[in-house]
């Protein structure tokens, strides 16, 4: 296997003018628009690699333009003109809204051949879970989170509960600002928001102690430069090779932002505690 890795890296090497490095040295990252363009690094997956996904702006985005990504400078704004618009009524918890409107919104796939990616590492019996920011907890609308998730994912297709790896409890990490433990969830490596990187390294911790089971390489995708290199440098502390990809989909998703239609929304999420979808709001903003 450090054979195949050694050559997968010299071809990544003759392609990005990478240096060719040791195994166990292996660190690459690299930006990519499209899983197409990480299709040769997981053909090369074998049952000894790990894949990981993380979830929000990788495989999935907010069917209201308002919440994507590329727009959050606009949501916040409005936000911010909502809740001074409020006061001096007394507003309800940050995590009330978040909350709402990730029940209430629904998600799309951005990439639909995601599905066919997935299920080919399952059926190659490649461990593939996701690696997300949720928290492991109940929210306002949900009684667990990871729970919801799983559910809605399902609902699009892709079902990471088959991994093989057992459900565990990480109480040796604080706990998040509610309370909520970090966790493994059928499939879903919730993180409640800390470096990835930190809790990547005690799960694969744990699984070397209960199944004697280490990977010899990890295979990450992330929209987020942070968690990129979080994962990166744990992986470099731990000396697996690690191929990371900083997903770029979720920028090029087509829609302009009406900003009236996202005014209307985001408006009555904080004046009436309530998510309507841009049909709805487009309705209420004739």
């Amino acid at each position: 296997m450090k054979h195949h890795i050694l050559i997968h890296g010299l071809l990544l090497s003759l392609i990005s003018g990478w240096t060719l490095k040791p195994a166990e040295s292996i660190n690459v990252v690299q930006a990519i628009h499209s899983f197409d363009q990480a299709a040769q690094a997981l053909q090369a997956a074998t049952p000894d690699t790990l894949v990981l996904f993380d979830i929000d702006d990788t495989i999935t985005s907010p069917n209201s333009k308002i919440n994507w990504a590329k727009y959050k400078p606009a949501r916040r704004e409005l936000v911010k003109q909502a809740q001074t618009a409020k006061l001096p009524y007394p507003l309800k918890p940050d995590k009330f809204y978040s909350d709402l409107w990730r029940s209430a919104d629904k998600s799309s796939l951005i990439e639909p051949k995601i599905i066919n990616f997935i299920k080919n590492l399952q059926d190659r019996k490649i461990p593939t879970i996701a690696l997300t920011a949720l928290y492991a907890g109940p929210t306002y609308f949900e009684p667990y989170l990871p729970e919801w998730r799983l559910n809605d994912l399902k609902g699009l297709g892709i079902d990471f509960s088959k991994t093989a790896f057992p459900d565990m409890v990480f109480h040796d990490i604080p706990k998040d600002q509610d309370g909520n433990p970090t966790a493994f969830y059928h499939g879903l490596l919730c993180s409640s928001n800390l470096p990835k990187g930190q809790i990547l390294k005690v799960f694969l911790e744990r699984l070397q102690q209960l199944l004697s089971w280490r990977p010899n390489q990890i295979i990450f995708f992330d929209d987020l430069q942070d968690n990129i290199k979080s994962v990166s440098e744990a992986m470099r502390e731990m000396h697996i090779p690690f191929y990371g990809y900083l997903y770029l989909g979720a920028q090029d998703l087509v829609g302009k932002l009406n900003p009236q239609i996202a005014k209307t929304q985001v408006e009555g999420l904080y004046k009436h505690n309530k998510w309507l979808n841009e049909q709805q709001a487009a309705y209420l903003s004739l």
